[in-house]
């Protein structure tokens, strides 16, 4: 059964919030907010969600390839790769941290549509699964490094099934108008033009058409278009790569897919078009990290400007940005429940941006001067989005393993 992060959430005899039943309040004693705390036990959960999807649906031969840049802490995804996980990765940066990490080159695999010549140098010397190709001109530039090197790269070209989906117009990758992805006849004169190199290996197809998404029914379509693709051209791969973005409940009114129905509907299309299925390859990077991950930011100052209510908090945009960027919502959680007035309030940090908050007009208690909330769902873009936008340190990322001991996995960057 997946995890829901609210099942490892509870308030203490005393009203204090806890996290696997370890009180945060006391966790703050040793360790200065804000900062990131990460749970090892829904971690792994969700990985295996992603196992034991693939084992029900009956398909035999995958790679979960998590995807980097969702977060790139190296103790997490070394964690990740002890489970089994592969790398999905978009620059050289991850290529490194996914092979210092304990990835398997032979898992990786190399997406993005801005590959410099030095990224594609590193991931041919690696010997990476596949570099998915998302311009005729990359093509070319990936043969003429392999050949200086005197070595075959492994190659996929990356399908724009030009599909729209229900999700946020800035992670939506999908349409024609996008920027990722090649349209069906441009790949199909690719692998006629890729056939004749001395140094590259054609091997699969790829695709992703957007993240965070909880409707299934755009997903479904793209994969049909995929299949479709291959079967009616006749052509022939090792691999296909249905990509990442399958969405998780940044709030408690939202329903996200279930795993194992995303994977049960794959394999049903797959089924109708193969008579042996080609190896799987899923990019998940939100759904596996993101309720893993718990941002905890304590209370400066209280003020009112007429009767609007403002709570300052340590925590800013630089630290966690998604609500500025995005205008995302995610649950928050006060550290003490009881005692504290509720009403409207709006929750911001020390950030010079009136684009720097957290929540807008959302009911909560009132919390005071040393007072801390949990903004919840952070594992995912959380840290990796950050910056040191106003010379801010960044903050340090705790570990919460699964003997529920507490470990520091990144420091403080200070920038005074």
């Amino acid at each position: 059964m997946e995890p829901n992060q609210q099942d490892y959430l509870s308030y203490s005899d005393d009203q204090h919030l806890q996290v696997h039943n370890i009180n945060i309040k006391d966790i703050i004693k040793s360790f200065p907010t804000p900062f990131y705390l990460y749970s090892e036990k829904i971690l792994e959960e969700n990985y295996n969600a992603f196992v034991q999807g693939m084992q029900k649906a009956n398909i035999q031969n995958y790679n979960i390839a998590y995807a980097l840049k969702a977060n790139n802490n190296s103790d997490l995804i070394k964690k990740l790769a002890s489970y089994g996980a592969g790398g999905d990765i978009v620059s050289g940066g991850e290529l490194k941290c996914a092979l210092n990490s304990g990835i398997a080159a032979d898992k990786i695999v190399f997406s993005g549509v801005g590959k410099t010549d030095r990224e594609i140098k590193a991931a041919i010397e690696a010997k990476i699964y596949s570099i998915n190709v998302e311009s005729e001109q990359e093509l070319y530039h990936i043969q003429q490094i392999a050949k200086e090197l005197d070595k075959i790269a492994p190659i996929s070209f990356r399908l724009n099934p030009e599909v729209n989906v229900e999700t946020h117009s800035y992670i939506s990758t999908g349409a024609y108008n996008h920027k990722f992805g090649l349209i069906d006849s441009e790949v199909i004169t690719l692998i006629q033009k890729v056939n004749s190199f001395t140094h590259c290996e054609f091997k699969g197809i790829s695709m992703h058409i957007g993240s965070q998404l909880l409707d299934l029914t755009a997903t479904f379509e793209a994969v049909e278009k995929l299949c479709q693709f291959i079967t009616q051209n006749n052509i022939e791969v090792e691999f296909i790569d249905l990509g990442g973005g399958l969405g998780t409940t940044y709030r408690q009114d939202q329903i996200a897919p279930k795993v194992d129905d995303y994977l049960e509907g794959i394999k049903n299309i797959l089924d109708q078009y193969f008579k042996r299925i080609p190896k799987i390859v899923l990019e998940p990077g939100r759904r596996i990290m993101a309720s893993a991950g718990f941002f905890i930011t304590s209370v400066l100052y209280t003020k009112y400007s007429r009767e609007i209510p403002f709570v300052i908090v340590d925590g800013g945009m630089n630290d966690f940005v998604r609500p500025a960027l995005y205008s995302a919502y995610h649950e928050i959680y006060p550290g003490i429940k009881n005692g504290h007035p509720e009403q409207k309030i709006n929750l911001v940090g020390p950030i010079c941006e009136t684009g720097d908050f957290f929540a807008f007009d959302r009911t909560l208690p009132i919390l005071g001067s040393g007072d801390f909330y949990m903004v919840s769902d952070t594992g995912a873009y959380g840290y990796s989005m950050g910056s040191t936008y106003n010379l801010r340190d960044r903050p340090i990322e705790l570990l919460m393993e699964k003997n529920n001991k507490i470990r520091k996995i990144r420091e403080s960057q200070t920038a005074f």
